[in-house]
Parts: C-alpha cells; structure tokens; sequence
C-alpha cells in the first residue's frame, strides 16, 4: 500500500495533496468507463476524444502544483507535450498500463 506523501512531490499545502488525489481518482475512474479493445466505445469517448490533455488537466486540476505535476506525468509516460495527445486516448493508455498507481510504481510498473 502507498501513502499519498510517497507518490506526490512534497508540499506544506494539503489541498494541492486533495487536488493531486482527485485528479488521479478521476483519471482512474475514467479509465475504469473506457473498453480496452474499444475505447471509442467509452461513454465520454467523443467528449475526451475532443479535448488534448492540456484542456483535461485545465479542467480538472485547481492548483498550478498539481496542473505542472499532471503535466510532467503526461510529458514523462508518453513522451509528448500535453497539448499534442487526445484526453480518450492518454486515459485508455493509463488504464492499459493498470492505472495511475501502477503506472507510478518502481516495482511491476
């Protein structure tokens, strides 16, 4: 099991932690919606399939720590500017590789 002050860059403010978990949960439990084998059949596909992961992180992140922290996570999995990569297929890619807890861990991720 992980404690949220060992996955998140450390900060004295707790509603950058609260934010940093509600980006991770949604992102998740968007994940969880989206077919593996389809994920343009997800129920918010044309909607995410419309945005860049800059626009998604905009809008589901309040504060800039955790807006610059969600950005150095798409620049680092995927090897492209938030801008440049569709919210539908950056979630189906996070839910292919298990999830953000896994897709942060050093053991079997």
């Amino acid at each position: 099991s992980y404690s949220v002050y060992d996955l998140f860059p450390s900060t004295w403010n707790p509603f950058i932690y609260l934010d940093y978990i509600n980006f991770w949960r949604t992102i998740d439990k968007l994940g969880k919606e989206i077919p593996a084998e389809a994920p343009w059949d997800a129920p918010h596909a044309k909607e995410l399939d419309k945005i860049s992961m800059k626009q998604f992180i905009d809008k589901h992140c309040w504060t800039k720590a955790a807006r610059d922290f969600a950005t150095s996570f798409v620049n680092i999995n995927v090897t492209s500017e938030t801008h440049e990569v569709s919210a539908l297929w950056f979630l189906w890619y996070v839910k292919l590789c298990g999830g953000t807890t896994r897709i942060f861990s050093i053991t079997n991720g």
